[in-house]
């Protein structure tokens, strides 16, 4: 919890200096779903993993360079995991990671329909995950990393001037288990690195301060 709160005091610092530094900025507030799933682990002979369906929460401050090319940095809260399928039976691991993502955004169009369809853009960049909370119901998952790290790639249109509706992909490069050891034999035959993934659709407001 103290470097989740230095992390969110330097980025309320970075946003504060870029209110100030850029002619035009603002705040996007949004939610949506998520669709997360796990990368690596071997699954045991009669186990099905699938994606879960969950949600995330977020906020960023956004300010444009220029015409085209713009930077946010923002703090969200997502739900992440998957299922495990047994017959008809489903088990499920539920995690929760407030996740802090610096994204460079590039306007492909407009004002491709003036007065309504605004802009076109496309965004990658970083992002770092602290986990809040775990609730599993597969026996064994207790020693999890606190810290995740990953990127992410969106593609983004805007109505009005004011509505972002914004689809994108995450990608972990770390490994969630704090060693290979801590798993659970019944649903899975080798877990040597298990690394987060999800899809997002989310619709956010966009308000313009400068």
């Amino acid at each position: 919890m103290i470097m989740m709160k230095r992390i969110l005091v330097r980025l309320a610092i970075v946003a504060f200096v870029a209110t100030n530094a850029f002619a035009e900025g603002g705040i996007l507030v949004g939610g949506g779903m998520s669709l997360s799933n796990f990368s690596g682990p071997e699954m045991n002979s009669g186990i099905k993993q699938k994606a879960k369906l969950g949600y995330t929460l977020d906020w960023s401050y956004w300010w444009n360079l220029n015409d085209r090319i713009g930077f946010s940095a923002g703090v969200a809260f997502e739900t992440r995991g998957a299922n495990f399928g047994i017959d008809t039976t489903t088990e499920h691991l539920d995690l929760f990671y407030f996740q802090i993502p610096l994204q460079v955004s590039y306007t492909i169009f407009h004002d491709i329909v003036p007065r309504f369809l605004s802009d076109f853009s496309v965004s990658a960049g970083p992002e770092i995950g602290i986990l809040a909370r775990s609730d599993d119901a597969v026996d064994g998952y207790k020693l999890l990393n606190g810290l995740d790290y990953g990127a992410s790639g969106n593609l983004g249109i805007t109505f009005c001037n004011r509505i972002v509706l914004r689809g994108g992909y995450y990608m972990g490069f770390s490994n969630i288990l704090k060693t290979s050891d801590n798993y659970n034999e019944t649903y899975f035959k080798t877990t040597k690195s298990i690394k987060n993934s999800a899809i997002r659709v989310i619709l956010e407001y966009k308000y313009q301060v400068k």
